[in-house]
């Protein structure tokens, strides 16, 4: 009934056939598939339900994301943003220290200018390259060494 379109395939039946093919031949069909509509969110909450309740279903929902989304996902927790309410925070708790305003001002101007320069998104290797160029600017090495000329 399933070959002659006149049943859906189950989501429990699906699954039972995903655990027979490999990583590669899944990869392989899926890469010609294209979906009858997007997914929503209430679908993408589901998904996460059934990940939390069945320890089976989130070890293969866990690799098919790392497999397809892993670089993003890694990204997310080591970028942070900047926005303009994480500048008044920032300044909100300056004040209750009870930094001066020229003091204030002086921090913001180059807290906005290096963060223009990151294009507002802090990241480790973005800092890091941020640093490294501001060190040679100075003629400075990470280690506080000068270089040779």
């Amino acid at each position: 009934m399933i070959r002659r379109d006149k049943r859906r395939v189950s989501d429990e039946l699906l699954c039972t056939m995903l655990k027979f093919l490999t990583p590669e031949k899944l990869q392989a069909l899926l890469r010609g598939w294209v979906p009858e509509k997007r997914a929503s969110l209430s679908d993408a909450l589901r998904v996460i339900i059934t990940a939390r309740e069945d320890p089976g279903f989130r070890v293969q929902f866990l690799a098919l994301l790392s497999r397809y989304l892993g670089d993003y996902v890694q990204s997310l927790g080591r970028t942070w943003h900047v926005t303009n309410d994480d500048i008044e925070t920032y300044i909100k708790a300056m004040r209750l220290k009870g930094v001066k305003e020229k003091t204030l001002r002086d921090r913001l101007y180059y807290i906005r200018h290096a963060l223009a320069d990151l294009g507002f998104i802090l990241s480790p290797e973005g800092i890091r390259d941020y640093l490294a160029e501001a060190l040679r600017g100075m003629g400075r090495t990470w280690l506080g060494t000068y270089r040779q000329a």
